[in-house]
């Protein structure tokens, strides 16, 4: 009737760093439950969600973009390294999996993106995910509900080109300053971003962007105020 009881060798102590999950496979799909680290986790019921499945088109199928955030700086090169985060959501109720030799879900990258490779913090694994004709690739299976994929990549500089297949419900982009001037047409300049003492970003926010396409262009540079010309002005009014 899918209840299970197990019996652990120790008391959960988040001093020793101990961690206990359990996990069941179903269709072929493993599932994985809640980690427990502290003993007032024993009192509750434990619960190991799981789905049905449903098989998508060998080129993959689109999901909902929940929000993406690109962190831009520069690096010693004087190119700029993009952290790319993306939170999906799959909105049916069935685990998404990909046709034999195909592939579940995949979406552009920026234009120009180099040396793609998966970032920490995702929820993939490095052997379920790819990088193909600048486009990430998942292959993994997808249960309902929302996963965060990581990548990270090169780009010449900050002037993004972004392709943005089906629903992006929320867009966020930061850039490190120093940082040239920015245009981001579409966009909501938003204020600064302090993420950690003395390290400021821009941020450019966009929200329920459907089908888009977002390039950054290079702003112009402030002028400083033409002091000497108030200065005449100035002695004339005072004369």
């Amino acid at each position: 009737d899918g209840t299970f009881s197990l019996r652990l060798p120790t008391v959960p102590d988040s001093t020793r760093h101990e961690i206990y999950f359990a996990s069941v496979r179903h269709d072929g799909i493993l599932y994985f439950g809640p980690a427990v680290t502290l003993a007032v986790q024993l009192d509750s019921v434990y619960e190991i969600h799981t789905w049905d499945t449903a098989m998508v088109a060998s080129a993959g199928t689109p999901l909902t973009v929940e929000v993406r955030n690109l962190f831009l700086e520069q690096d010693s090169a004087r190119s700029w390294q993009v952290t790319d985060l993306f939170q999906v959501r799959n909105d049916g109720k069935r685990t998404l999996v990909a046709a034999p030799e195909g592939l579940v879900w995949r979406y552009p990258l920026a234009a120009g993106a180099t040396n793609p490779v998966l970032g920490p913090g995702g929820d993939v694994a490095t052997d379920a995910a790819s990088f193909e004709n600048g486009d990430l690739v998942i292959r993994a299976p997808l249960p309902p509900g929302e996963r965060l994929f990581v990548a990270r990549y090169r780009v010449a500089d900050p002037f993004l080109d972004l392709t943005l297949p089906g629903v992006t419900e929320h867009l966020d982009i930061l850039v490190r300053e120093p940082a040239p001037p920015l245009n981001a047409p579409g966009f909501t300049a938003m204020d600064r971003v302090e993420l950690e003492p003395g390290t400021t970003y821009r941020r450019y926010a966009a929200t329920q962007v459907r089908d888009g396409h977002v390039k950054l262009t290079r702003g112009e540079t402030p002028r400083p105020p033409p002091v000497r010309w108030y200065a005449v002005v100035l002695a004339t009014l005072l004369a």
